[in-house]
């Protein structure tokens, strides 16, 4: 038995539980989830038993009883859409764009992206900011359009047909294809519609005599001009004699004696109907002199002029001096 010199003190201890907020800690991996029973109805209401670990109360809640779940965790489970990587069902989770639908955002000025075949994309250069016009086309800053001499024309009408008449399109009326006059009739022109137009020919009568007077011809030197016309008639389709008549001057102005006389042709634009013929003379001076021949030419449908055409032919013509000054032709109906 202690004894001292001071009294004994009898004294009883009281611990005080002073009430601390809870702080929640929610992992980052790991999460578990607890059921139990909550008492909804009674003197134990809002009490809780029954807690476990996984998706069942240890024992199945009785009447006046309700199960919960309790976790550490926040989320239930996130699911990363279409573009989108990352997600999960449990613990701190986290969603990014997918590479095949992020761009990069390191490329330098003018840069643009591009695939890298693998569904990455990369900055890389524009390779296709330059053009250039191909045939038929041309470019004005950004813009194409048709070259002027490819637009064919919009406002052509039916039955016609676009015509290049060397320096732009137009629109042109032309003969359909498979027609052909009756018996005994020939074309004289066709429609706007293209059809032709068909005409008996005027009777050719024997004898019938036409002159074509032809006008003084300017005066040609130097070297060979491709023929000029001296005299030229319209007739109808039939044979005719044709005697033509020329008087002109041909002299050698350089002293070479190569003064050449000129060919002369009467009758049709017509291959085969026609007659060439040399006008006589010297070497030095031909003419004044008259020149005349007769032949006989046929005419046919759309080939109905019968002309006098001359020009200078053959080689060394310089200095050739050619004066036509009387040109005619007599054509008179042989049948």
């Amino acid at each position: 038995m202690l004894r001292t010199g001071f009294p004994v003190l009898s004294a009883t201890l009281f611990l005080a539980f002073v009430p601390v907020p809870a702080i929640a800690v929610y992992p980052d991996s790991g999460v578990i989830s607890y059921t139990g029973c909550l008492v909804t109805a009674g003197g134990g209401s809002g009490g809780v038993n029954s807690v476990t670990a996984g998706n069942n109360p240890l024992k199945s809640c009785g009447p006046n009883e309700a199960p919960i779940h309790l976790s550490g965790g926040d989320i239930t489970k996130v699911i990363a859409g279409t573009g989108l990587t990352g997600g999960g069902d449990n613990g701190a989770v986290t969603l990014r764009v997918d590479d095949a639908y992020s761009l990069p955002l390191g490329c330098a000025s003018g840069q643009v992206t591009k695939s890298n075949g693998s569904n990455v994309w990369v900055c890389a250069n524009d390779n296709n900011t330059t053009y250039t016009s191909g045939a038929g086309l041309d470019l004005g800053g950004t813009q194409f359009s048709i070259s002027q001499s490819y637009r064919l024309p919009q406002a052509c009408g039916g039955g016609q047909s676009p015509a290049w008449n060397g320096t732009s399109w137009s629109c042109e009326t032309y003969d359909k294809a498979g027609q052909s006059c009756p018996t005994g009739q020939f074309a004289t022109g066709s429609a706007s519609s293209g059809t032709l137009s068909c005409a008996t020919p005027t009777a050719l009568v024997a004898g019938t005599v036409y002159q074509a007077l032809g006008v003084n011809t300017p005066t040609y030197t130097g070297e060979a001009f491709s023929g000029v016309t001296l005299a030229s008639k319209g007739v109808p389709v039939g044979l005719y004699q044709v005697t033509a008549y020329l008087t002109t001057d041909i002299t050698d102005l350089d002293g070479h004696d190569d003064a050449l006389p000129p060919l002369c042709v009467v009758g049709t634009d017509e291959p085969g109907h026609s007659i060439t013929r040399m006008v006589r003379g010297n070497n030095t001076s031909i003419g004044p002199i008259p020149w005349s021949y007769t032949v006989f030419i046929e005419t046919t449908p759309g080939h109905q002029t019968i002309s006098l055409i001359c020009r200078v032919g053959g080689l060394g013509i310089e200095g050739t001096f050619f004066d036509p000054q009387i040109n005619a032709l007599s054509i008179s109906a042989a049948q």
